[in-house]
């Protein structure tokens, strides 16, 4: 996938460019782990993906089935075309190749390790988690506590800049504990899980 799938943001200055490129391909980047992930379990029509997509955030039809003739142009996925009897045209059912299983491993894994802290936009990263094999994930979300416990160290650092509030410290520590401490339980569930197969 190159940047100029990602990233459709008009020309400014370089700060906001930059910032808007970011934020833009960020969002493109969790809308391609959930379109990859939700084939995973088997083909879908490019209807159903679409409703898929909607429920968790916005997108343009157009939008979205450019995403698709992308997918297939870089053999992500592959279609067959079904014909129906009350459609005025056939339809195209998705399926998902070798090489879109490790797009979706591969993009899991930057939504999973950015700096980002998890969202209502993002955390369908968490959902897509049982699609990997348990060693996989287990070593996932160990690399995922590991970055937020740098990042709860570089917080407290900053606790004794004046150009932040406490109150916004104590905030940013409560998500950060909050995540770590979901992570170590669901660590220790994969552990037992795996002890027992």
């Amino acid at each position: 996938m190159n940047e100029g799938f990602f990233s459709n943001t008009q020309r400014g200055s370089t700060s906001s460019q930059s910032s808007d490129r970011g934020t833009t391909h960020y969002g493109h980047l969790c809308k391609m782990v959930l379109l990859l992930g939700s084939l995973y379990r088997g083909p879908l029509y490019g209807n159903e993906l679409l409703h898929m997509i909607q429920e968790h955030d916005t997108v343009k039809i157009t939008s979205f089935y450019t995403m698709l003739d992308h997918l297939v142009a870089n053999q992500c996925l592959y279609y067959e075309v079904m014909p129906t009897l009350h459609a005025s045209r056939n339809r195209r059912i998705y399926t998902l190749t070798h090489k879109g299983y490790q797009q979706f491993s591969t993009l899991l894994h930057d939504l999973l390790l950015t700096d980002r802290a998890l969202n209502e936009g993002n955390e369908i990263a968490l959902f897509f988690l049982d699609h990997l094999p348990e060693a996989e994930g287990l070593l996932l979300l160990r690399a995922r506590r590991s970055l937020l416990a740098n990042q709860r160290v570089m917080t407290l650092t900053k606790s004794t800049s004046q150009l932040i509030a406490s109150h916004l410290i104590s905030y940013r520590l409560c998500l950060l504990d909050a995540e770590m401490a979901w992570i170590d339980q669901r660590v220790a569930d994969l552990q037992t899980t795996l002890v027992n197969a």
